[in-house]
């Protein structure tokens, strides 16, 4: 089993939003799904998000929630890599009369391999989603909540952010940029009563895509998507800007690697990690299936 951090063991604390309202991104599988089932827990209605492809499934999810919980349910189905679409998002939300008190950015997508083979367009689209989707849609409704001075947002990064990856260089390096971003914001935003959280997990089980299937080295455990989310949760209800969800050993592997980083030179610490992340010589470049386009498992988000 996982070593969860001290936050994903204590106490819940009251969660400050009930009866209130989200968007949820990536909410048709994985942690974003989840998300929005533990929100809607807590009595909140719900806009979801995801990519046109998925609509099924957010159909599904939406009535799901409305009957198990008694609350308004509303769906958006867009691919918020095309131009205009976080604009959408805030048109639908209008349009259904949800003033979010909570924004999960939840979508994310994650391409692997050496990048120099990787299709540029790949790359690009993860920067849309990951990073420019993000920064479009917190600059939305961050300052709709700093006017009510009430709200909360959640950016769902991972560990992968706190080093660089090579073989998932520009996934990593839109993680890091996750994580500085909520920093940021928790800085500037929280003395006006918002909250901006941004949880970090290893590899989570049960996101339907593995990238260390790549690897030269032994999978790592995985951590279950329900800590994950009661983390992620008991951030927010605590205003702690980053909540870091690792798995048992995880700890330790990254205080290591803290050390390395002071103790050996660069070069020698950058030729470790690529020795560790290093694809395998039959799947250098190649997915086995559009799956790595739509999953990481470093952060088990949708598309969308």
């Amino acid at each position: 089993m996982p070593a969860l951090p001290w936050h994903a063991r204590s106490r819940p604390l009251p969660w400050p939003y009930s009866g209130g309202t989200a968007i949820v991104t990536g909410a048709s599988s994985g942690i974003g799904a989840a998300l929005a089932r533990a929100l809607a827990a807590h009595d909140m209605s719900l806009l979801l998000v995801a990519l046109p492809r998925e609509e099924a499934e957010l159909r599904t999810l939406a009535a799901e929630l409305a009957t198990r919980h008694d609350v308004r349910t509303a769906i958006a189905p867009l691919d918020l890599t095309e131009p205009g679409a976080p604009e959408r998002v805030r048109v639908a939300a209008d349009a259904a009369g949800f003033e979010p008190d909570v924004l999960v950015s939840c979508a994310g997508i994650g391409v692997f391999g050496p990048f120099a083979t990787v299709p540029p367009e790949r790359q690009l689209a993860m920067v849309r989603l990951n990073v420019e989707a993000t920064v479009a849609l917190t600059s939305i409704f961050l300052p709709r909540m700093v006017e009510r001075r009430h709200g909360a947002v959640l950016l769902v990064a991972s560990t992968s952010a706190f080093q660089p990856m090579p073989y998932h260089a520009v996934y990593a390096a839109s993680k890091a940029f996750l994580l500085r971003f909520g920093e940021a914001l928790w800085a500037e935003n929280h003395q006006h009563g918002v909250r901006v959280v941004t949880v970090c997990p290893g590899p989570v089980a049960g996101t339907g895509f593995a990238p260390y299937d790549y690897v030269e080295t032994p999978p790592f455990p995985t951590i279950p998507i329900d800590d994950v989310v009661r983390a992620a949760l008991g951030g927010i209800a605590r205003d702690q800007p980053v909540v870091t969800c690792r798995t048992r050993g995880g700890g330790a592997i990254h205080a290591l690697n803290q050390a390395a980083g002071v103790v050996l030179p660069q070069r020698r610490q950058l030729a470790m990690l690529e020795r560790a992340f290093r694809l395998r010589p039959r799947e250098a470049g190649q997915p086995p299936d559009d799956d790595v386009g739509s999953r990481t498992s470093a952060s088990p988000t949708s598309r969308g």
